[in-house]
Parts: structure tokens; C-alpha cells; sequence
């Protein structure tokens, strides 16, 4: 993963193997084939770290992303820049001070999660 921070510090690694949320991404198929958080977390970590990521952090405030839609149980972002969409998270970290974030109406206009049915989660109004 490359990052803008010292070559010690890697943050994916500080929010999948540290994270305190780790059974939150802990399934129940998972836990039905006996392999602990630990293991669970470090085999993604190890997939994950596979793949030409890049830590958002690295890049300044100036590039903004819209139109996007989050969903995962946890969601852990250093990005900085604008982000104009829609999150759907058991909890959601932004980086405090540096993130602005802004419904996108589209997703009032398209079906978010199609597959689901009213009754399948928690509507809050």
C-alpha cells in the first residue's frame, strides 16, 4: 500500500487488524468454520495487501468524489476531500475536520439496495 506517511506506518493494516469493530466484520459462516477474528482479519489483510492500493490520505483536499454509494458494516475513512453520496454502515468514521460530506439526491431517485425489501431492515425517519 502506498501512503504519504512514513514507509512504518500503513493504514489499512491500523484499521482491519487493530480495529476494535473486528466483530462487526466477523461473519456467522465464518465463525461456523471455527476461524477466529484474528485469522479472519489477517487473511483479508493479506488478500487485500495483494492489490495496488493507495492510501486516500496521500492525495490533498482538491479531488472530490460524488455519485457513490458505501455500504459495509464498518467504514473507516481518512479521505479529505468532497464526498457527495449516500453511507450505509453499522458506524462510519470520517476524518474529523478534514472530510465534507453531502447527500447525493440521486439516490433518491434510483433504488439503493434493490434486493431488499422494506421489512428486510430498519427505516428511520
Amino acid at each position: 500500500m502506498e501512503t504519504c506517511t512514513t514507509p512504518k506506518t500503513d493504514p489499512m493494516a491500523l484499521r482491519l487488524l487493530k480495529t476494535p469493530a473486528r466483530p462487526s466484520i466477523f461473519t456467522r459462516e465464518t465463525y461456523s468454520h471455527n476461524i477466529t477474528p484474528q485469522k479472519f482479519t489477517q487473511d483479508l489483510y493479506d488478500k487485500a495487501a495483494l492489490l495496488p492500493l493507495e492510501d486516500s490520505s496521500y492525495h490533498d483536499d482538491t479531488i472530490g468524489f460524488s455519485r457513490l454509494l458505501l455500504n459495509a458494516p464498518v467504514i473507516n475513512s481518512r479521505y479529505k476531500g468532497r464526498f457527495k453520496g449516500l453511507v450505509v454502515a453499522e458506524y462510519a468514521l470520517f476524518w474529523q475536520g478534514k472530510s465534507s460530506f453531502e447527500f447525493d439526491p440521486i439516490f433518491k431517485e434510483v433504488p439503493v439496495l434493490p434486493l431488499l425489501k422494506d421489512s428486510d431492515y430498519l427505516r428511520v425517519e
